[in-house]
């Protein structure tokens, strides 16, 4: 596989990665400035004319513009359900309908602290606070036990949003499937920031020598892991702190969010998945007609087995999934998702 040069774009690698599959393709593309919404700001996007409709992508969003003529006919390609998936929890009470297996909880307006601290203590186990709008990990605190903690994690992300989400914590491994209807076409694990000790050194000197490499290999989409204060609360819950010394071969986790921008690993777990999940993905996306194209996060105890009652969970549906770490993993090889969209709209537009 050629890899994407993203160096011309960076801004946004999400958009380097599907020119650059439309191009490997034979499918011209334009550099173009347009409002995302009526009277906005005009921002970059690419236009692309596929089997004869047209299409504009920015930051991993795809919007049809069937009648070039007339820009009020643009939508996203998910139609109404990008609306829905948009919000965490109305996402996963639709899931919840089709009887998908998701994490129990509830959706609390930013002034129901009290409500929220009463949901919280009735849980009796360990909580996740994110907005029901967020993205990238953003204001999402996970494995939360003690109501001051969960008090300040559910204030800070008040702060920003107006609407936050109170869920069970679920631990094990999560995986992001990158499906483009009717099928998953592309898998990864989503590792938390960590560190793998070496029997010599501390927690923060491990820390540096992985951003070292980080910066040294360039890779894009690939952030740092920081030590800031989710990171001591993190280590502080594990009986840890910076100036411990891991034994050789023991991971230790810096946080519970697996987002890329939060310094998580990306790994290609194609080798280790059961199947179960991706035939899974693509039955419940199936039973939705208006589902194309979507990230789904599923957490499971163990990926390499079989899909059973109890073992696994939708966390969430994103309808704008980004693919940028699928063509440069932290470990393992690239998939070509990009490729896998473009080859789609060119048999089915949507």
């Amino acid at each position: 596989m050629i890899l994407p040069d993203l160096s011309s774009w960076p801004q946004d690698h999400q958009s380097g990665c599907l020119a650059h599959a439309a191009t490997q393709r034979g499918i011209a593309y334009r550099r173009v400035m347009a409002a995302r919404t009526p009277g906005g700001t005009p921002e970059p996007w690419i236009s692309l004319q596929i089997g004869g409709r047209g299409y504009f992508f920015s930051q991993a969003l795809l919007i049809s513009n069937p009648d070039p003529e007339d820009p009020r006919k643009a939508h996203h390609v998910n139609g109404p359900l990008a609306h829905i998936t948009i919000d965490k929890h109305a996402g996963k009470n639709l899931l919840a309908e089709l009887g998908v297996p998701v994490p129990a909880g509830e959706v609390f307006a930013t002034g129901d602290l009290v409500p929220a601290e009463a949901y919280f203590t009735r849980m009796r186990g360990p909580a996740c606070v994110k907005p029901a709008r967020g993205k990238q990990g953003l204001c999402c605190t996970p494995w939360l036990r003690d109501p001051a903690a969960f008090r300040e994690a559910f204030l800070t992300a008040a702060r920003s949003y107006a609407s936050i989400v109170v869920e069970e914590h679920l631990e094990g491994d999560q995986v992001r499937f990158f499906y483009v209807r009717p099928s998953v076409v592309g898998v990864r694990l989503d590792r938390p920031a960590n560190v793998v000790g070496d029997g010599r050194s501390t927690i923060a000197e491990l820390v540096a020598a992985k951003n070292e490499e980080r910066r040294r290999r360039a890779s894009p989409g690939a952030c740092p892991v920081l030590l800031d204060r989710e990171a001591h609360r993190y280590l502080a819950q594990q009986g840890l702190a910076l100036d411990g010394r891991p034994a050789t071969g023991k991971r230790v986790f810096l946080r519970g969010t697996s987002n890329p921008t939060t310094g998580a690993d990306t790994v290609d777990c194609r080798r280790i998945l059961h199947p179960s999940y991706a035939r899974l993905v693509e039955d419940f996306c199936g039973r939705l007609p208006d589902m194309r194209l979507a990230a789904v996060d599923m957490m499971m105890r163990d990926a390499s087995q079989a899909a059973a009652p109890g073992n696994h969970w939708v966390l969430e549906v994103n309808g704008a999934p980004g693919m940028t770490s699928f063509y440069f993993p932290w470990e393992g090889e690239p998939q070509d998702v990009a490729g896998a969209l473009i080859e789609r709209l060119m048999v089915d537009q949507w």
